[in-house]
């Protein structure tokens, strides 16, 4: 990748979630993806966790995939690619070998029955 279309991305992302915008079926009332964000902590209640839990439901069978970039777009990982049955999931990120900084995830939907496509996407900041 160009690092003008890496700023074009970044640029789009920040964009993105400035507006507010909820993704899609946000203004029709539909259900699309729910995604929790739950943050483990350790025993000791340390303020920085090395894994951060997303879990999510799925109303249809569908492929799931989950990437995370950081905020200039570059991939850092893909942590989900697979097809799921309908059901709740939970996805972690293990963030050791990640530097302290602003990441974004995408969790992209692709229903099997109907094709639909929902994505989410969302930022993440990393402290250590």
């Amino acid at each position: 990748m160009t690092n003008l279309y890496k700023l074009f991305i970044a640029v789009c992302m920040v964009i993105f979630l400035a507006s507010g915008c909820k993704g899609p079926g946000a203004d029709t009332g539909q259900e699309t993806n729910t995604i929790r964000k739950r943050i483990d902590r350790s025993e000791d209640n340390r303020p920085y966790s090395p894994e951060t839990t997303f879990a999510f439901d799925l109303s249809d069978s569908a492929t799931v995939i989950m990437v995370v970039y950081k905020i200039d777009s570059t991939l850092v990982d893909t942590i989900a690619n697979s097809s799921l049955a309908a059901g709740n999931y939970e996805i972690v990120l293990k963030s050791r070998g990640m530097e302290s900084g602003i990441y974004f995830y995408n969790l992209i939907k692709i229903s099997i029955p109907s094709g639909d496509t929902s994505e989410t996407i969302d930022k993440i900041v990393l402290l250590k």
